[in-house]
């Protein structure tokens, strides 16, 4: 199972709006700056501790920035 974004674009709106950029996000959520964008690319995928760090960085629930992708083809097709 992969943790991945749902939307890579709007998590960059978030983080406009909340007043950041990637490295400053990165900075401020304790993530390296190229691990955080290879995150946000789809490169890579963040951790479960990773991510947690992400969502209360920006008090955000898991569920409004990530999925998870069980690896079955029938999730895969699924948009929440």
């Amino acid at each position: 199972m992969n943790i991945s974004f749902k939307d890579p674009k709007k998590f960059s709106k978030i983080l406009m709006i909340n007043g950041y950029n990637q490295r400053k996000f990165a900075s401020a959520a304790d993530i390296s700056g190229p691990y955080m964008s290879q995150i946000i690319k789809g490169k890579r995928n963040p951790s479960p501790n990773m991510a947690k760090k992400i969502c209360d960085t920006l008090d955000l629930k898991f569920d409004d920035i990530f999925f998870i992708d069980s690896g079955y083809k029938s999730d895969r097709n699924k948009t929440a």
